[in-house]
């Protein structure tokens, strides 16, 4: 059975960039395997830039979080970096309670994200 496809992807350069479909809940049964496959990107494609838009994004819970969160320390140490940008404000408000935006930045559009990133 083939995987589930939960995002799209499109290289700009280095940049990998992770676009999730409208109405997407990064939660519950999904919010593994949505994890797993941003992991097989990093550890068996090689990417080390990552940027997530989550203009679609609806939600996300505290799994998810833990995915990003241990996405964020795989780049990091071979001089990579994951960064979001166009989140919800609901979306955003959890970020930044739970402190993810102090390690993973924030941006409010894809351009100023591209534009502001090393």
């Amino acid at each position: 059975m083939p995987e589930a496809k939960f995002f799209t992807t499109d290289s700009r350069g280095d940049v990998l960039v992770i676009r999730f479909p409208s109405g997407s809940q990064l939660s519950g049964s999904v919010a593994g395997p949505v994890g797993d496959q941003l992991f097989k990107l990093v550890d068996e494609q090689g990417w080390r830039q990552v940027l997530l838009n989550f203009a679609n994004v609806a939600g996300v819970t505290s799994l998810f979080i833990g995915k990003l969160i241990t996405l964020h320390k795989k780049v990091q140490p071979v001089g990579g970096w994951v960064a979001i940008c166009e989140a919800s404000p609901v979306v955003l408000e959890i970020l930044d309670l739970l402190r993810v935006t102090t390690m993973i930045p924030a941006y409010p559009t894809e351009q100023e994200a591209m534009n502001s990133l090393p």
